[in-house]
């Protein structure tokens, strides 16, 4: 990986850290903006929660080399939840801010998924 794909994914992962380290930190303190859509969508409490704790752990694991790569699939799935409730319950205007997002994530996947741990290890160094 060049400097500049280096610099582009150190940059975007630190947005998305920061966005959803913002956003789990608002659900957990109980933020009613961010636990409106879930009541819209008749879903419990508890799964704003959980979002809450997946959200924290891919803002965390975003910036660590080594699963940098599945928390940013990981983030997708978050955003087509959104996707989905921006798309149904609101207006869809709020769709290109999520893609923005869903496509800063996407890149942080391809150029990190060479570091990416698996099932058989550790990435070997280059």
């Amino acid at each position: 990986m060049n400097q500049k794909a280096k610099m582009l994914t150190r940059i975007f992962s630190i947005a998305l850290s920061l966005v959803f380290g913002i956003s789990s930190i608002a659900k957990f303190s109980g933020m009613e903006l961010l636990h409106q859509p879930f009541r819209e969508m008749c879903l419990s409490t508890w799964y704003v929660y959980f979002i809450a704790v997946l959200e924290m752990t891919m803002a965390i694991g975003i910036l660590i080399k080594n699963v940098a790569s599945m928390s940013a699939v990981g983030m997708n799935v978050i955003f087509a939840g959104m996707s989905f409730y921006f798309y149904y319950y609101q207006t869809p205007l709020y769709l290109i801010p999520t893609g923005i997002l869903a496509l800063m994530a996407i890149t942080v996947a391809y150029f990190t998924h060479d570091d990416c741990v698996t099932v058989q290890g550790m990435p070997e160094k280059q």
